[in-house]
């Protein structure tokens, strides 16, 4: 199934968001045009919304952030812009029967979009928000956009039904305005059954979810102007630090050849860097304090890495799952 973005988006109704008023020359992205970024006015820890964080083995107690300024106007016209580009419209969309409309691998046909997500100022305010330095996952992870298309039979089922990431974080923003909008919500599961609401206020604000440790979905919005969400996934920075990325849904709506190369480029890069990590510290305690490696701890490690690499050879599986199950 294929669906175009301009057929669910009316890009034109955005004023000058998307092609009008642009010359056809790329923008180079710069952080003091493209961003506004203003701290979320709370945030709520894993214990806070009734989670236990050692349960889940999270990264940290950091659960969500309410919705708070990101992009500027000037970020979202951009985004969007560079998402209705023929490049990437001919490169890049997929459509499951989870996800009927994405649009996946964009920062490979978009320096913009490559040039925002990577940023240190984009870094930098996420980590802040999380409480931890995150890093960037797997390119397919990097500004992944659903576009909302209306539901076959007409229903308000929601866009994406109560799920667990399959990354640790997310960064999701919303490029679409919000006027005349109902709906669009993400509804949060605590841990005692009850439910939270998390909305957007307008276009290029973003909400930061530790969304693998964080049941959750996505209601569906009515709106004039559709909707459409950008969702970059984050992962610890620190390579000792747990990191349960799998593939789950990717490798629907994913070129399965591309998907594997990256799964096994980032897979891999980490794998060394928590040996050598290991390896450093067990080498400075021996000179600090002259005392030889515990084999014990030695291999604790080396079980951990075992079940890492494991992980990391079963989701190398060429069939997409079937069904996606809300308990994974």
């Amino acid at each position: 199934m294929s669906v175009a973005v301009e057929n669910v988006l009316d890009v034109s109704s955005m004023g000058q968001q998307a092609q009008d008023g642009y010359s056809s020359a790329p923008e180079a992205f710069k952080a003091d045009i493209h961003l506004a970024f203003r701290s979320p006015a709370k945030t709520y820890s894993l214990s806070d919304l009734g989670i236990n964080q050692q349960k889940r083995k999270a990264p940290c107690n950091f659960g969500v952030a309410e919705p708070f300024s990101f992009l500027s106007k000037a970020g979202v016209d951009t985004l969007l812009k560079e998402l209705t580009s023929e490049t990437v419209q001919n490169n890049c969309k997929f459509s499951t029967d989870r996800t009927p409309c994405c649009l996946r691998g964009t920062s490979d046909h978009s320096p913009f979009i490559r040039d925002l997500w990577s940023s240190p100022e984009v870094t930098d305010i996420v980590s802040a928000v999380a409480g931890i330095p995150l890093q960037l996952g797997y390119k397919y992870e990097i500004a992944h956009t659903n576009v909302q298309v209306d539901s076959p039979d007409g229903s308000d089922a929601p866009v994406d039904n109560w799920h667990y990431d399959s990354i640790p974080f997310v960064a999701v923003t919303l490029l679409t305005p919000t006027e005349g909008m109902t709906g669009g919500e993400t509804v949060l599961k605590k841990g005692d059954g009850s439910e939270m609401s998390v909305g957007f206020p307008q276009a290029g604000y973003l909400i930061v979810l530790q969304g693998q440790h964080v049941r959750h979905l996505a209601k569906r919005a009515v709106s004039p102007h559709g909707r459409m969400t950008m969702v970059t996934g984050y992962i610890p920075a620190d390579p000792l630090l747990s990191d349960q990325t799998v593939l789950r849904v990717s490798k629907m709506m994913s070129d399965l050849p591309t998907l594997f190369h990256q799964w096994a480029q980032y897979r891999l890069e980490r794998f060394g860097k928590q040996a050598q990590l290991i390896s450093q510290s067990f080498e400075e305690k021996h000179k600090e304090t002259g005392q030889l490696a515990d084999m014990d701890e030695v291999k604790a490690w080396c079980n951990n890495m075992i079940q890492y690499l494991q992980v990391t050879i079963a989701e190398v599986d060429k069939t997409p799952i079937a069904k996606y199950s809300d308990t994974e």
